[in-house]
């Protein structure tokens, strides 16, 4: 008969083995199963191994991307986001190792009470700024910037604000790619160039997928004035005197690392070089006044991504390559 003392030895180990199998069946492969369900998100057998080898990497660069935080209350948090999953496995290995780390940090831009421009400019609270978008599966990110912004000018100058269609320019604009890609130089070039009329939205709905041209003779619409492009880089300044005293202005930019942003500036982990600039967004404003200034720039990912739709990066450092492609336009 087994001795009491062996009896609690074997119960212990039974209960030691019994609590680790909760551990053991913990895997990445469950903590992906929740993810996507979190996130309503379904996969082929095929695109769940390529996503979820997608996610155990990602794991590796919010570690390494938060590791470096100097500033609980300022710099950004990255964490698992619904758009994890979405960047293509080759962006994986240079998110991991950037090129343009803190190492490179140069110091921020700092407003001076000499200056000619206020210390902050926020265009969201003067009623120009339209409701977030979402392209979803729709790479037409250059059209959706745009016509924001074509919307943003257009209440400037009436004091109205109202929607115009981002989908004219997916369907009708034959020097772009549609959903698959375009930059918004190129596409009002050819709005200007060809006196293109800008529909509004109710009479050329947004739908997100790429059509033959539809545009009907309708009288309302509004046209550009005037575009500029220009490379800012190392003359942020500029930038900001145009949130100043313009209004809001487009810019490409690296938005590889956004995929993992919850909250806070960006100040690290973004490549500022033009090879990286896959993404177009729209800078709607600027505050100085913090310790660290930023840029306040408004994506078309939905409100679940970053603070509601919008996102903070820091000012005076090309951060993201932001400062490498800004456009201005007038009506």
């Amino acid at each position: 008969m087994a001795s009491y003392k062996q009896n609690f030895l074997i119960l212990s180990l039974c209960l030691s083995v019994f609590l680790f199998i909760p551990i053991r069946i913990n895997t990445i492969e469950n903590d992906f199963d929740k993810y996507l369900a979190k996130y309503n998100k379904t996969y082929n057998t095929t695109e769940y191994k390529q996503k979820l080898e997608i996610y155990r990497k990602s794991l590796n660069v919010i570690k390494k991307y938060n590791a470096v935080r100097v500033d609980d209350n300022i710099s950004a948090v990255y964490g698992i986001t619904e758009f994890t999953d979405l960047i293509p496995e080759a962006l994986l290995s240079d998110l991991l190792y950037p090129k343009f780390s803190h190492l490179n940090e140069q110091k921020p831009l700092i407003w001076s009470s000499q200056s000619n421009i206020p210390i902050k400019i926020d265009w969201r609270k003067k009623n120009v700024i339209s409701d977030i978008n979402n392209q979803k599966d729709c790479g037409a990110c250059y059209a959706f910037t745009t016509i924001e912004t074509i919307e943003s000018m257009n209440a400037i100058r009436t004091g109205k604000l109202e929607r115009y269609s981002v989908q004219e320019m997916i369907d009708c604009s034959f020097v772009t790619n549609g959903c698959d890609g375009g930059d918004s130089c190129t596409l009002l070039e050819w709005i200007k160039a060809n006196d293109i009329k800008i529909l509004k939205e109710d009479d050329y709905p947004l739908d997100l997928v790429e059509r033959d041209c539809r545009i009907k003779n309708i009288s309302e619409g509004i046209y550009v004035k005037s575009f500029k492009c220009e490379n800012l880089v190392n003359n942020e300044e500029a930038i900001l005197q145009y949130l100043a005293d313009v209004g809001p202005v487009i810019a490409a930019v690296n938005a590889a690392p956004w995929h993992y942003y919850i909250e806070g500036v960006i100040r690290y982990h973004c490549d500022p070089g033009t090879i990286y600039l896959n993404h177009a967004v729209q800078i709607v404003g600027y505050d100085m006044s913090e310790r660290v200034p930023y840029y306040i720039v408004r994506n078309s990912w939905g409100t679940n991504f970053g603070s509601d739709g919008y996102l903070k990066i820091v000012i005076g450092q090309n951060m993201c390559g932001i400062a490498n492609r800004v456009v201005t336009v007038a009506l």
